[in-house]
């Protein structure tokens, strides 16, 4: 049985400098939540490859996800109708000296709502919200996070 998928267009960034366009296959339907899955579901999965296609030439790869810095969403990736009960606003130094700011949306409990926190107990891929377009970071390139909030 063929599972319909939905493609979405993001740019893969290497852990060794180099970029890709790709487009990620998402299912209807996300396993961990209610409504349809999301590039963060993929990242946060089981899984250490990820299918890709590579938008230049049409080929499908299998990403070792451990080896992506960050990913630059064409489109807001989170569920519409889900609200945040708090956003952090951040500025995140990656390895290399990229620098993005922006708003880590925070799904915790009030006694566990430090940035901290938020850093320390998810998983291992990070969403930012930000005006000129969304991110997915991974953790492991993170050298460290501003509390923006606090300035």
């Amino acid at each position: 049985m063929i599972i319909p998928k939905t493609r979405r267009s993001a740019v893969v960034h290497w852990s060794d400098d180099r970029f890709m366009e790709v487009s990620f296959f998402l299912q209807a339907y996300a396993e961990a939540h209610s409504g349809r899955e999301l590039i963060l579901d993929i990242f946060n999965s089981t899984h250490d490859f990820l299918p890709l296609e590579e938008t230049q030439q049409k080929k499908i790869i299998l990403a070792n996800k451990r080896r992506i810095r960050w990913v630059e969403l064409k489109e807001k990736d989170l569920l519409d109708d889900v609200m945040f009960p708090q956003e952090q606003l951040v500025e995140v130094e990656m390895s290399g000296g990229t620098v993005f700011g922006g708003k880590f949306p925070v799904e915790m409990p009030p006694e566990r709502s430090r940035l901290s926190d938020h850093l320390n107990f998810t998983p291992q891929f990070l969403y930012l919200i930000r005006e000129t377009g969304d991110l997915i970071l991974n953790k492991s390139y993170l050298l460290f996070v501003r509390d923006m909030s606090r300035q």
